[in-house]
């Protein structure tokens, strides 16, 4: 610590100021308060001559007047000369009234007695007189008594007592302040050198413990106090010596953590200073310019800044120029880099104001983000295509529908959509696997590829659905209708050639349907739309076609939708309901059972027609769930009717099932459910399938009903004679009724065909010895017809049409009490 610490010189170290100021103050001390005393005696000193003098001049006044009056010389002069008797007495004289004198003495002082300070009494003489009277009253005055002093004899022994005080109260305060400073080295100057001295042999960088010793005899004062108050100092300093070297430790494992941590990120990391000059680079970083970091770090800018594109080095250079000024952090999204191989890279930059070594300098990252810029547009190029066929998907579809519209109205030029969806597909699928299937979907889409023109844009809705949208047909719409057809007749003629997948040799159809734009104020999705209900129509009509729409058809679809949207509703608000027709015994005309019919009460068009809304239901895949709150809602009704003594357990409701509801794995459960949550037999339950039911899938459907039969529930057959008809089929399936259909029952009397059907049907049941019921019986002729020919059940308006719950009690009832009187 020696080796910084200031030695003061001798005339500027303490105890020589100290001294020094004392010395001072001192001799201002005793010159003050000798000078004080001086005055002092000064004035004591006056008065003691001005008494003197009065005390003479009185002692000798009387004298003085008798030698007046009396004209006594003899007498004048020894009072003259007794006044002499001080030695600062320089003239006496007695005067008489006449002014002259009686008697006069004088003297003049010795020239070798002079003293310093006589220049200082500007009047060195005094006189005196007084007046000499005859009587006390002093009525009359004889003369005057004169008298003149020299003061500089008068004041000559106070001088010396004067001179004689000054010195000895200097002398004495000199001594005393020597005696303070001795005491004050020995109390305080020794005692703070020796601790200076012990201060300056510590290392203040390194104090390893030593400590300063308290001077001896100063444990317990300010000295003492200061020399803890520097050990406890001391202690901090060694504290944060030791902590800044632990921290500083600390800090080059964590910049070496650091820059390893640095070298080794993908990122090009650098810092570079006010000027320009590169202070810290990544490996990274150097190695895009294939150069080591040491190599790169101390270059300046311009070694990297050659390898930008210009527009991107200005970009760079004003984005790190503002970062300096405003201090705070900027990104650059994107830009292109160019390395010293010539390869284009995207890069995103980030910059941010920072210190470094005391220094304001700035931190850029950059980031590679080719790989990130073609994933995006891969990502974004599968977003907008379908990943099977890569064509446009239904979004990026509508967007160029969408401007083709709209240039379309722009320009006048029309153009035509064409929907496609390939028949029969799920077949395919069903036999072949979906591998064959998205084979084949890719197929096809190569094929429309092919067909179309290059602007034109071919797209895949999903499954098999495709779209064409063909732009720019011309002005004319009689000639953009034939041009329209013509390309979508070439759209179906290639997708009727055949499909080789798998070794196999397919023959696929298409129906396909065309709309054209613009029409009127119509928008992509509704154009859209239109050409989905075109193909929709092209289907009904057989598939395997193409037809143009019109607004009827539009009309048709919007119905639909609107009767979709109150269907879904109709459950919830318990809008259906329940009719029943009564079955009845042919030749007892006596009421065996029902047939369970589901009707649908529209809170604005009223009852609506079953034909009408259960194809929708089947199309919206509702009639699941509504062909179940049938099934528990005819089982309940059963219990009432019971409970009612309305209905005998030999009675069976007719209850029809969809092919839909029939399907589901879980319809074996729910046909068991609802009967045991009723209540009810089993057998008083006959579940109606229909001939197209039991086509496709005849094996798994006798497994299924065979369960459901084992469980005591019967089947009809409803319909029977309308489909396919197969006896190969209906003789394996296990039934228990068969029920003609009303449409040959209705012209019975007039067509002989009909009644030849009829025949066959009821000899055929017979065959099969299966029970029969004939529907739609509205005649006695009719019913005396099936009669003949074997059919003993029926049901129809010729004994009752369907009715609500409450009048098909009432008809039990009357039926009841007619049965009970016969």
């Amino acid at each position: 610590m020696h080796s910084s610490v200031y030695k003061p010189k001798f005339l500027q170290r303490l105890s020589f100021r100290l001294a020094r100021s004392g010395v001072i103050l001192a001799l201002v001390v005793s010159l003050v308060t000798s000078g004080y005393q001086v005055y002092l005696d000064f004035q004591d000193e006056r008065r003691s001559l001005d008494n003197s003098i009065e005390r003479v001049m009185d002692a000798s006044k009387f004298a003085a007047s008798r030698a007046v009056h009396t004209l006594d010389y003899n007498l004048a002069n020894e009072v003259v000369n007794g006044m002499f008797v001080y030695d600062f007495v320089t003239y006496v004289a007695i005067i008489d009234e006449l002014g002259n004198p009686l008697a006069e003495r004088s003297s003049e002082p010795a020239r070798q007695n002079a003293h310093w300070y006589d220049s200082l009494i500007s009047n060195r003489t005094r006189r005196m007189e007084t007046q000499l009277e005859t009587d006390a009253l002093g009525s009359d005055v004889y003369g005057l008594l004169r008298m003149e002093l020299d003061l500089v004899l008068a004041y000559e022994s106070f001088v010396d007592r004067a001179l004689s005080t000054l010195a000895l109260g200097i002398g004495k305060n000199f001594i005393l302040t020597l005696l303070f400073l001795a005491v004050f080295y020995r109390l305080v100057t020794k005692p703070l050198t020796l601790v200076s001295t012990s201060l300056d042999d510590i290392d203040a960088n390194n104090p390893d413990g030593q400590r300063l010793p308290i001077p001896r005899g100063h444990e317990k004062d300010e000295l003492g106090l200061l020399t803890n108050n520097i050990n406890v100092y001391l202690n901090s300093v060694e504290k944060l010596i030791n902590d800044n070297s632990r921290a500083r430790y600390q800090v080059e494992e964590s910049y070496n953590n650091m820059r390893r941590l640095i070298d080794n990120l993908p990122h090009m990391i650098y810092v570079k200073d006010s000027s320009g000059r590169l202070v810290l680079v990544n490996k990274t970083f150097a190695r895009a310019f294939q150069l080591d970091v040491d190599e790169l770090t101390g270059e300046h800018q311009t070694v990297i800044l050659d390898h930008y594109e210009e527009k991107s080095r200005e970009l760079i250079v004003e984005a790190d120029n503002k970062v300096l000024a405003d201090q705070e952090s900027l990104f650059i999204p994107e830009f292109e880099w160019v390395d010293p191989a010539g390869n284009y890279t995207a890069m995103e930059l980030r910059i941010l104001p920072l210190e470094f070594r005391g220094e304001p300098a700035i931190l850029s990252v950059g980031v590679d983000i080719t790989e990130r810029k073609r994933n995006q547009a891969r990502m974004q190029h599968m977003a907008y295509h379908d990943p099977l066929t890569d064509l446009p998907n239904r979004h990026l579809f509508l967007d160029r529908l969408d401007q083709s519209l709209r240039r379309a109205i722009r320009s006048g030029q029309l153009g035509a959509l064409v929907f496609v969806d390939l028949d029969n597909f799920k077949n395919i699928n069903d036999s072949l696997g979906h591998s064959a299937g998205d084979t084949l979907l890719r197929q096809a889409a190569g094929r429309l590829r092919e067909v179309v023109r290059s602007e034109d844009t071919v797209a895949r809705l999903g499954g098999d659905e495709f779209v064409i949208c063909m732009s720019d047909l011309g002005s004319d719409p009689d000639e953009v209708t034939l041009l329209a057809n013509q390309r979508t007749e070439e759209l179906h003629h290639t997708l009727s050639e055949p499909f080789f997948i798998s070794g196999h040799r397919l023959l696929v159809t298409a129906s396909l349907g065309v709309a054209l734009f613009p029409d009127g104020d119509t928008s992509a999705s509704e154009l859209l739309r239109n050409a989905d209900t075109a193909m929709y129509q092209a289907k009904a009509r057989g598939k395997d076609t193409y037809i143009q729409f019109e607004q009827s058809m539009a009309e048709a679809t919007t119905f639909r939708l609107t009767m979709e949207s109150d269907l879904r509703n109709a459950l919830d608000r318990e809008q259906f309901f329940l009719t029943y027709q009564p079955q009845v015994d042919a030749a007892t005309n006596r009421i065996i059972g029902a047939e369970a019919l589901l009707r649908w009460h529209h809170p604005v068009r009223g009852v609506v027609s079953p034909v009408e809304f259960i194809p929708v239901l089947e199309g919206m895949g509702l009639i699941v769930k509504v062909g179940e709150w049938t099934l528990r809602a005819a089982c309940r009704a059963v219990r009432d009717w019971m409970d009612r003594g309305l209905w005998t357990d030999s009675m069976v409701l007719g209850i029809n099932v969809s092919p839909q509801q029939f399907s589901q794995p879980e319809f074996f459960d729910q046909v068991r459910q609802a009967i045991d949550d009723a209540g009810i037999p089993a057998r008083c339950i006959d579940l109606e399938i229909t001939e197209g039911m039991v086509i496709n899938e005849v094996e798994e459907t006798i497994i299924r009903m065979n369960q459901i039969r084992e469980f005591g529930v019967t089947f009809s057959i409803d319909d029977f004679g309308t489909g396919y008809s197969s006896l190969s089929y209906l003789k394996r399936l296990p039934l228990d009724v068969l029920k003609v259909d009303q449409s040959f029952v209705r012209d019975l009397s007039t067509d002989s065909n009909d009644a030849a059907i009829v025949e066959t049907i009821l000899a055929m049941a017979r065959h099969l010895k299966l029970e029969t019921i004939a529907e739609g019986v509205e005649l006695e002729e009719q019913l005396e017809f099936l009669k003949s020919k074997g059919c003993n059940r029926y049901q129809g308006y010729y004994f009752s049409p369907p009715l609500r719950v409450e009048e098909f009690e009432a008809l039990l009832k009357n039926h009841q009490h007619i049965t009970e009187t016969l």
